[in-house]
Formats: structure tokens, C-alpha cells, sequence
């Protein structure tokens, strides 16, 4: 494995630069980089719906197993028109979908906590992270344009911080680790 990252370190460092690029831009520009997401599930959805479509058209199995796959072909199809003529309130949506979860999430923190607080010390962690995750949930539904933007500059920190990782990466295996040399 260390022979293939030596050997393939300039690839590391397009995908470290190309990662830094992405997360550049999509701190400067959070608004479109959501859009951007929503697109790139729309092209996944369409993709994926045309797929089904083509394999219920040409499957040789039962009936009901092509009728299935009509049916998510046209919903996956479906979806991604739906992208395409409102692509705002597609991103609308997926902020709905991230407020949801976190609420979801916190309250099982939440529940999960107060059932182990007999069980193990430092329950209130748990507990403080459920409620963290409810408030980020109703603060994505109650401001869901500050909601965008930061999920977006999240996006765009992730992004920076995997660039910089792979770049290192590439620098470091161009260079061998000196506790490896002796392998070669």
C-alpha cells in the first residue's frame, strides 16, 4: 500500500487541490453550492429513474417485479423534474430534511440519556447534545436562509479541511516515512 501512495502522490495532490478549490468557492458562494447539491441529486434521481425504466422494459422476470420498477423509475424521474422546475423549494425541502433529523436525533439523544442515567456517569453530555441538535433543527426552520448559508459553510469547511489533509498526504508519501525506508 505504501509503494502505491508513493507512486501515485500526484494524484493525491489534484484531489487535495481540487478539494481546496471546491470548498474556496463553496465558501464564497454557500447559496450555490446548496443549489449545486440539489442538482447533482436531481442528475442521481433521473439517472437512476431512466435505469429502472430501461430495466423494467427489458427484464424478463414477473410482471410485478417490472411494474415496480416502472414505478420507481417514474417517481425517480418525477423527482428530478420537480428539482428542475423548483430548485428553490428543492433546497427548501432539504433543509426540512436536515431540521427533521437533527430534531429526531436530539430527542433520542435525549431519551437514550435519561433511560442510561442510572447506568453511566456523564449522561448529561448526551443529553446537552440532543438538545444542541434540536435547537440547530428549529433554527434551520425558523431561519432557513441563515440555514442554507450554513450549511453551506459547512460544506465549504469540510471541503478545505479534506484538501489539506490530501495534500499532505501527497507531500508525504512523495517523501517515504523514514520508518518505512528500511522496507524497500
Amino acid at each position: 500500500m505504501v509503494e502505491v501512495l508513493m507512486r501515485t502522490w500526484p494524484m493525491l495532490l489534484v484531489r487535495g487541490l481540487l478539494a481546496c478549490a471546491i470548498g474556496a468557492y463553496a465558501m464564497q458562494h454557500p447559496t450555490t453550492t446548496m443549489l449545486s447539491f440539489v442538482f447533482a441529486l436531481a442528475a442521481l434521481a433521473a439517472t437512476d429513474g431512466a435505469v429502472a425504466l430501461v430495466l423494467a422494459a427489458t427484464s424478463y422476470g414477473s410482471s410485478h417485479s417490472r411494474r415496480t420498477l416502472a414505478a420507481m423509475g417514474i417517481a425517480g424521474i418525477l423527482a428530478a423534474g420537480g428539482v428542475l422546475l423548483s430548485p428553490r423549494a428543492a433546497v427548501l425541502v432539504l433543509l426540512i430534511i436536515i431540521a427533521s433529523w437533527a430534531v429526531m436525533r436530539g430527542l433520542f439523544a435525549m431519551l437514550t440519556a435519561l433511560e442510561l442515567r442510572r447506568e453511566i456517569h456523564g449522561e448529561w453530555l448526551m443529553f446537552t447534545s440532543g438538545v444542541l441538535s434540536i435547537v440547530f433543527g428549529f433554527a434551520l426552520v425558523m431561519a432557513p436562509v441563515t440555514g442554507l448559508l450554513a450549511v453551506g459553510v459547512v460544506v465549504a469547511v469540510h471541503a478545505l479541511a479534506i484538501g489539506l489533509i490530501e495534500i499532505a498526504l501527497a507531500f508525504q508519501a512523495r517523501r517515504p516515512w523514514p520508518e518505512l525506508a528500511w522496507r524497500r
